[in-house]
Formats: C-alpha cells, structure tokens, sequence
C-alpha cells in the first residue's frame, strides 16, 4: 500500500513524498503551494501504479508469447533450447 505525504516546510512551500507502509520513499519534490504538492504527489503516485502494472502486463503476454512460439502447428510442444533468463 502506497500513500502520499505531504509536509509543510517554514516559509519555502510544500514536500511531498510517495511512501509504502515501511516509510521507504519511492517519489518526492518540492512544491510552492499545498494543492499544487498534492496534484504532484498523487501523480507521482499514478505513475508509479501504471508501471507497476505495464511491467506485470508486459511480463505476462511475453510468457504467453513464449509458450505459443514453443508450440507447434500441430500442438506438440517443442524444445525450447537455450533460454536467455
């Protein structure tokens, strides 16, 4: 579970930070104004799901893509050979 984080600084503006359960940092910056920190920081947040997503999507129609490739026309599995993972 991700949260953003948002915290005032004195004079300067707004911190925002994107942040697991653990409190370890995966975004943050800086911003003057509070709803402008926000806008930042849930976007970070986005970013950070959607590649999260693209990367299994990506990784699982490659596995899919594989297995079709080893199969033959007539449905036999083939050798896979040398795998490069």
């Amino acid at each position: 579970m991700f949260e953003v984080i948002l915290t005032r600084r004195k004079r300067f503006g707004w911190r925002w930070q994107v942040c697991d359960q653990s409190g370890k940092i995966f975004a943050d910056g800086f911003e003057r104004t509070r709803p402008s920190a926000k806008y930042h920081g849930e976007r970070a947040l986005f970013f950070l799901l959607s590649q999260a997503y693209l990367r299994n999507r990506s990784a699982a129609s490659s596995e899919d893509l594989r297995r079709a490739q080893l199969r033959s026309p007539d449905g036999a599995q083939r050798n896979p050979g040398p795998s490069c993972s």
